[in-house]
């Protein structure tokens, strides 16, 4: 069973620029920030994730989750019996769900909708509480009705709210994650999606702005690359903001464990120009971002 959630924006939306590399994390934990004492029940107990009904979601859930699902036992369940698999046992279990959440623009005519996945986690007790520990959106595909998921969005979802529980059991700040990534984005080669280019970018241009290893891709190879954890890439990927506009923010990703080693133009506003597609400004602040991260790594040694 695939649950919708619509929200409606009123008026108008401004997104404001934190420093790019920590945009991303802040504006996950800053709608819901998990607390280290609900993490640690998560670990303790059984994660009930639970299937859509959707064979193009379910089965790239099944394929992901326990290649790096490593923080908590496991257990896969139709939707539709996740309330009897946890009666009388609720303390025993915490819920993955994956809800489409559907964005429309209040009071505008033929507004733009946005729609796209959101993972969250509950505990069993907390099941029907719309609040959730910590949850991550990603973008999902439509073709007549039918509902798909590539492998590299559930990598990037699940990876998302593995390394915040992590970080939160550790006591790591966010400082300490960028000392962590330092270093990295040079010693990977950075996987570019060809189809997610922008007009008159080309390889030779990306030369000329991006001065580390780089490959011109499909997707199949960074699904690939993700499922085996390669350590020898990293890759760049959109993850929608929640506005009816369907911004995404571009992150870069490394294929050995999820964590974020730079990010790109951040959107300062309603009036600013904005593209998804990956253009110059975009290339521009994947270094000036990941320079900008360094130099604050070097300052914490």
């Amino acid at each position: 069973m695939k649950k919708r959630i619509t929200t409606v924006l009123l008026g108008f939306l401004f997104v404001f620029s934190f420093t790019a590399v920590a945009q991303s994390n802040r504006a996950q934990s800053a709608r819901f920030p998990a607390k280290k004492s609900d993490v640690q029940k998560v670990k303790e107990r059984t994660l009930l994730v639970a299937l859509t009904g959707s064979p193009g979601v379910d089965e790239s859930l099944k394929k992901v989750i326990p290649q790096i699902w490593d923080f908590s036992e496991t257990e896969f369940v139709a939707a539709d019996n996740i309330a009897s698999v946890m009666d009388g046992n609720k303390k025993e279990y915490a819920v993955l769900s994956s809800n489409i959440i559907t964005i429309k623009q209040a009071a505008t005519i033929g507004s733009p909708v946005s729609e796209y996945l959101r993972f969250a986690i509950r505990l069993a007790e907390k099941y029907q509480k719309r609040k959730s520990i910590y949850y991550q959106d990603v973008i999902i595909n439509q073709k007549d009705d039918n509902i798909y998921l590539e492998p590299r969005e559930v990598y990037v979802g699940i990876y998302k709210i593995l390394n915040h529980y992590e970080a939160k059991l550790e006591n790591e700040k966010l400082m300490d994650a960028f000392v962590k990534n330092a270093g990295k984005l040079e010693k990977r080669t950075l996987l570019i999606q060809k189809d997610l280019l922008d007009k008159g970018i080309t390889k030779s241009k990306i030369a000329e702005i991006y001065p580390y290893p780089f490959e011109l891709v499909e997707p199949a190879k960074i699904d690939k690359a993700v499922m085996d954890q390669d350590e020898k890439y990293a890759f760049v990927h959109l993850v929608p903001v929640g506005t009816a506009t369907n911004m995404m923010m571009h992150e870069i990703y490394d294929c050995k464990d999820g964590q974020i080693l730079t990010s790109g133009e951040a959107n300062n506003g309603a009036f600013d120009r904005y593209s998804n597609l990956i253009n110059k400004d975009h290339l521009k602040a994947y270094v000036k971002n990941y320079d900008r991260l360094n130099r604050w790594a070097e300052k914490r040694k």
